[in-house]
């Protein structure tokens, strides 16, 4: 998060980290969790008695804020790199059959990885004082 913090601002990152956080736990709740519990799957069960314990999810949201500031071939390279490492943790937790205990937190961190560049082209950006 400090590198994050170091490109786009303090409050930017903290705006970054609360809204990545709680808005991707309403919407794994509403669009993953809720669904599966109402059609009876013994997985939405889990999920639905799963807790967060920890800002992860947030902290993804400022991953992808930071790497938003990327420039050049980094700026391409970065989050297909990012999101396949985190796309190939979500696959592991959904083939471990005996326990779906990171299940929740592996779907919501490439959805808050995802929500920081949103962030960043939403949030106004500072004008440049004009030179004289």
């Amino acid at each position: 998060m400090g590198w994050a913090e170091s490109k786009r601002g303090a409050k930017q990152t903290l705006v970054t980290f609360l809204v990545a956080h709680v808005g991707v736990l309403i919407l794994v709740l509403l669009c993953v969790v809720l669904p599966m519990e109402l059609a009876g799957k013994e997985l939405g069960t889990v999920l639905a008695a799963t807790r967060d314990v920890g800002g992860s999810a947030g902290s993804c949201g400022c991953l992808g804020l930071g790497v938003d500031c990327l420039r050049g071939r980094t700026r391409r390279g970065a989050p297909v790199g990012v999101a396949l490492f985190l796309g190939d943790r979500l696959l592991i937790s959904l083939g471990l059959e005996a326990e779906h205990t990171t299940i929740r937190g592996d779907l919501a961190h490439p959805t808050a990885f995802l929500m920081g560049p949103a962030i960043a082209r939403l949030w106004p950006r500072a004008e440049k004082p004009a030179s004289s």
